[in-house]
């Protein structure tokens, strides 16, 4: 379907946020030159590490984050102290973070009354397997129900997944929302392109919804192009060189929904390697599914509360 590509694409770099994280480095690197330097003090400083790494360990340890992230910067504390707890103190305590957790939660429970869980499909599940209905109770209580009437095909392969996209994108008549975290130039993304400047001739609504860590490798005349040809383009949490947090907020979904009708998602991103047109590492493997029926509509709010 595409021609093999095995040129990589170009990378951009912000310079002040890697100049940030490159001088915590350069004072644990300090902090450890001082002490070899000044080894008169070697057990003052150790002991002084040691309560301050033990304390943040504590600390951490009491949070609410995943168990799994809790334990790497427990790790990394105990290990370089002084550049694991300014990374951290960088990462949490600075403005950001927690204002965009705040507006994604309330986004969530104005969505919430759209995409309420029928009962009737989650007895019916209770009935075949218990264990399943507890799981999605708890998905529930995070903003995801359960659905019945709903068609899914599985792809084992990028390249499949993209034959099927096209087709559907080509008989959208209402609207397309799209997500995804890496947007790449290539041959997929061409071919999205036209169709979407086809569609957008047609009437259909594109609204077009991509991670701001793109800024490193999509120019800026590829969504010059997008909004000239009528597509609605937004970039969530863009990268800039402020001294903030947002930058640790990341949209990671890849989601791609047609007319309420069809939805696709899964680890495929919009760029040539994902469908092995360039093998950046070798043959790519990475997998998606295709939703048709009732559960679209939960991938269609899920578009709808980042976007507005």
């Amino acid at each position: 379907m595409f021609e093999k590509d095995n040129a990589p694409p170009k990378a951009r770099l912000k310079i002040i946020p890697v100049l940030v994280i490159a001088s915590f480095i350069i004072i644990q690197i300090l902090a450890i030159f001082l002490l070899l330097r000044y080894f008169q003090f070697i057990e003052i400083t150790v002991s002084s590490w040691l309560v301050v790494s033990l304390a943040f360990a504590v600390c951490i340890v009491n949070t609410d984050e995943d168990s799994n992230i809790r334990i790497s910067w427990v790790l990394l504390a105990l290990v370089f102290p002084v550049f694991g707890v300014l990374l951290y103190i960088f990462l949490h305590l600075l403005p950001g973070r927690r204002a965009v957790s705040r507006l994604i939660e309330r986004r969530k429970e104005i969505a919430k009354p759209y995409n309420l869980q029928n009962e009737e499909v989650l007895n019916h599940l209770g009935q075949l397997d218990i264990r399943k209905k507890q799981t999605a109770d708890y998905l529930y209580n995070l903003g995801f129900p359960v659905f019945s009437n709903t068609d899914v095909k599985y792809y084992e392969l990028g390249e499949h997944l993209f034959e099927d996209l096209f087709k559907d994108l080509e008989k959208a008549e209402d609207y397309i929302f799209i997500e995804f975290f890496i947007v790449s130039p290539g041959q997929i993304l061409d071919r999205v392109i036209e169709i979407f400047t086809k569609k957008v001739k047609e009437g259909v609504r594109v609204k077009f919804l991509y991670d701001g860590t793109n800024a490193f490798f999509l120019p800026k005349s590829v969504i010059k192009r997008l909004q000239e040809s009528g597509v609605e383009c937004k970039v969530y949490s863009p990268v800039n060189g402020f001294l903030t947090t947002v930058h640790n907020n990341r949209d990671h979904r890849k989601i791609l929904v047609i007319d309420n009708k069809v939805a696709y998602t899964g680890g495929v991103n919009l760029a040539d390697e994902y469908a092995n047109i360039y093998e950046r590492f070798g043959h790519w493997l990475d997998t998606g599914v295709r939703l048709e029926g009732e559960a679209v509509k939960s991938m269609t709010l899920m578009v709808i509360e980042l976007w507005n």
